[in-house]
């Protein structure tokens, strides 16, 4: 079914600038759905001759302002020809952000990196910096792995297929090593920029709806009280794994995550009345309040570091993947032949 294009060019008669100017306006309609945005040129209202959607007159000021809007009008009907041979279906706002940014608006790199700045400002509102930084990784892979299969630094986004998906899963595994559940992850991290582009009209279909999503199912792990007894008490040599056991100790009696135990700050920890101390904190993932009794070994744990920082955090940490690298020499140390990681303590 053949689709229907128009462009229209109006002024905003209701909204006249202090300088007595109107903004000319550009309505695109496809199919009965439309937008309008600016097309940076201005008239004065008596000037404009709304039936023929362009300036009267024979002055040198109305010949060129028809003379640009003629040639948005070429533009605009060059760019919805184009996407027309790329896309099944149209939408007004493909056309106008080919429009405004013809280079790159259709481009992978340019709708990541525009989703990166999205999630950003989302920091510290409703978004963690672990979760960004999940995307920003996501985001290098993909480019690695561009240019080494197609040996350019960028594709159309349209161009995104279910092979180009299957690919880059395999590359994930091979390349970087990746576990399944791992590069599932990343995928689902991609999956959202096509989202995001779908809802923004820059894309007409998303491949995704033909990937399959497979994860491993796993046995929790999970260790007895003899074991965190014998990390508890196990003397290292080394700074490092003697903070990552207090942290996972930590963990264990708090039931608190790596994120939260990062962010644990010195307010956090409150004294009630009868003496008891408790920790009073929002829980990441959930956002809900949470309220912790602390027991005797926790707050033995707390005593140890709360001096120790310059700042209002209780605990100097590493990163997450640090952290879980150095669980594996202390299971190893301690001769628990699990798959330690600092996750397990919060299956106690």
């Amino acid at each position: 079914m053949k689709s229907t294009f128009s462009i229209l060019f109006f002024i905003k008669k209701n909204e006249v600038k202090q300088n007595g100017y109107c903004t000319i306006m550009v309505r695109i309609t496809i199919d009965g759905e439309y937008l309008q945005f600016s097309t940076q040129q201005e008239i004065l209202p008596h000037l404009w001759n709304q039936k023929s959607g362009k300036a009267s007159g024979r002055t040198a000021a109305a010949f060129q302002i028809n003379d640009c809007l003629t040639t948005i009008r070429m533009e605009l009907y060059s760019h919805y020809r184009e996407l027309s041979g790329k896309y099944d279906r149209i939408f007004p706002q493909m056309v106008k952000n080919a429009y405004l940014t013809p280079e790159d608006h259709d481009l992978l790199g340019h709708q990541f990196e525009y989703h990166l700045k999205h999630l950003k400002s989302r920091i510290g509102k409703n978004l963690t910096k672990e979760t960004y930084y999940r995307y920003e990784l996501t985001w290098r892979r993909l480019q690695n792995f561009i240019e080494e299969k197609y040996k350019v630094t960028d594709i159309p986004i349209g161009k995104v297929n279910l092979r180009f998906l299957e690919e880059f899963y395999l590359f994930l595994r091979e390349e970087h090593s990746c576990s399944n559940d791992t590069a599932q992850k990343f995928m689902q991290k991609l999956e959202a920029i096509f989202i995001y582009a779908q809802k923004m009209q820059v894309i007409s279909s998303n491949p995704f709806v033909f990937y399959t999503y497979q994860f491993d199912k796993k046995q929790p792990v999970f260790l007895t009280k003899e074991e965190i007894d014998r990390i508890r008490q196990k003397q290292f040599k080394t700074p490092r794994l003697t903070l990552v056991r207090d942290l996972f100790i930590f963990s264990c009696y708090t039931g608190l995550s790596f994120a939260e135990i990062c962010h644990l700050r010195k307010d956090n920890i409150q004294k009630m009345n009868d003496g008891s101390s408790w920790i009073f904190i929002k829980r990441k993932k959930t956002d809900v309040m949470s309220y912790i009794p602390l027991l005797p070994i926790p707050i033995q744990l707390i005593g140890k570091y709360l001096n120790t920082q310059n700042a209002d955090l209780i605990f100097s940490t590493y990163t997450n993947q640090k952290t879980n690298e150095y669980l594996k020499e202390i299971a190893e140390v301690c001769d628990i032949r699990k798959n330690l990681t600092f996750h397990v303590a919060r299956h106690i």
